[in-house]
């Protein structure tokens, strides 16, 4: 009997219930809508800021992009990669065939995605200053380099085919 009149007495006020859940759906409408203009307003002050941020990631991009985007001939990784093998890693033995460690070399690319490097911390292991100057060489062959590379042999390869001619001509 209790659960039917609680039944009861929940059905009576029903319309009490679906009146609450009504003004809760209007404050939560209000809300988003002002929120939305709080975006709308922010969002072209975060894009601008965005834009003009210096340190921006070098890895996952095209290398002229990020050559554009630093004002640099060399990119940053590589440069940093070279300048502290030749400062610490010369006198090593074995420096690109042994592998780094796995952990040692995400750090390290990640410190140079951001453009923040500590020398002291990676001085003490070239192997792994090896093992991403190796990765990154493969992957910064852009297109125009091998576009370039490419006329460079075909050109070589036409100046060797007129001296063979000319050799077959004497004889």
């Amino acid at each position: 009997d209790q659960l039917s009149a609680d039944m009861y007495s929940f059905v009576a006020k029903e319309i009490d219930y679906a009146s609450y859940f009504q003004t809760l759906i209007e404050v939560q409408a209000e809300y988003h809508r002002k929120s939305l203009e709080l975006l709308q307003s922010v969002l072209p002050q975060i894009k601008a800021h965005q834009e003009t941020w210096v340190e921006k990631p070098c890895y996952g991009k095209p290398l002229e992009e990020h050559l554009a985007l630093s004002g640099r001939d060399i990119a940053f990784p590589i440069e940093a990669c070279v300048t502290m093998l030749l400062e610490c890693g010369m006198q090593e033995e074995g420096l690109f065939r042994i592998a780094p460690s796995a952990s040692k070399l995400k750090k390290l690319k990640a410190s140079l995605d951001c453009g923040v490097l500590d020398v002291q911390e990676f001085s003490t292991d070239p192997h792994a200053i090896a093992g991403e100057l190796s990765t990154l060489l493969p992957n910064t062959a852009s297109s125009s380099l091998i576009a370039d590379y490419s006329t460079m042999l075909l050109s070589e390869e036409k100046h060797i085919y007129q001296q063979y001619e000319k050799l077959a001509d004497v004889f």
